[in-house]
């Protein structure tokens, strides 16, 4: 990074070096001559004499300056635009290069680490997935749980994968039969168990009725639903 940059600051030595402001030179604007150091004033006027006499014999003013501006630098003088302009030649092509290497650099910087940010993300979600397939169940109850069953997040019920929590929670009811709603409201993790537990919220008749813990990441669903609450078959 640190020599592009150096890159950037030589580019305008580099192309004004060898930069001759008559090459650019624009007839239809003011301009003046500029003697190289150590000429003789006497003899730089009598150039520009001889060359404003040269240029009397063109048909136009266009051509007239043309020409006197060829005769100056035939005789080693050079022309210069006094109102010249940032964006004309080679200004122009200069502050574009600039413009798309620092754009390149800029975009570069942005994607680099807008892969690394989906990278990192995605090494983390293989990881946390690695590790919650661990000691996956075909039981009802998860083997090492402890607490009350599907109400105490130590001891979830056991489910095979998101879609199944989903079954599993649409034949829940209430004990005395009615039905029941849900959200999901988090997830949390135990000391006791590896896998990652979500959380969900019951409703019965639009009113909290339980809070009860699920974990997808288990080989079957439980058949065996929490206090207070049961499966429909």
């Amino acid at each position: 990074m640190k020599k592009l940059l150096l890159l950037l600051l030589l580019i305008p030595n580099l192309v004004l070096a060898d930069y001759d402001p008559s090459k650019s030179f624009d007839p239809s604007k003011p301009y003046k001559v500029l003697a190289p150091e150590g000429s003789d004033p006497k003899n730089v006027t009598r150039i520009e004499l001889q060359c404003a006499n040269a240029a009397g014999y063109s048909k136009n003013e266009y051509s007239a300056k043309k020409i006197e501006v060829s005769c100056l630098k035939q005789y080693g003088l050079i022309v210069y635009q006094e109102n010249s302009d940032i964006f004309d030649e080679p200004y122009s092509e200069l502050i574009l290069l600039i413009f798309v290497i620092l754009l390149f650099i800029g975009y570069k910087k942005i994607k680099d680490k807008r892969l690394l940010n989906e990278a990192t993300a995605a090494v983390k979600l293989s990881r946390s997935l690695t590790e919650s397939g661990k000691d996956r169940t075909d039981q009802d109850m998860i083997p090492g749980g402890s607490g009350e069953f599907g109400l105490d997040p130590k001891n979830p019920i056991p489910t095979n994968n998101v879609q199944g929590s989903r079954l599993y929670l649409s034949k829940l009811n209430t004990i005395k039969g009615a039905k029941v709603t849900y959200e999901r409201c988090g997830s949390t993790t135990t000391d006791n168990l590896p896998n990652v537990t979500d959380i969900y919220n019951i409703f019965s008749k639009g009113e909290l009725y339980a809070t009860i813990y699920i974990c997808p990441y288990h080989k079957k669903n439980s058949t065996l639903a929490p206090k207070g609450l049961v499966l429909k078959k």
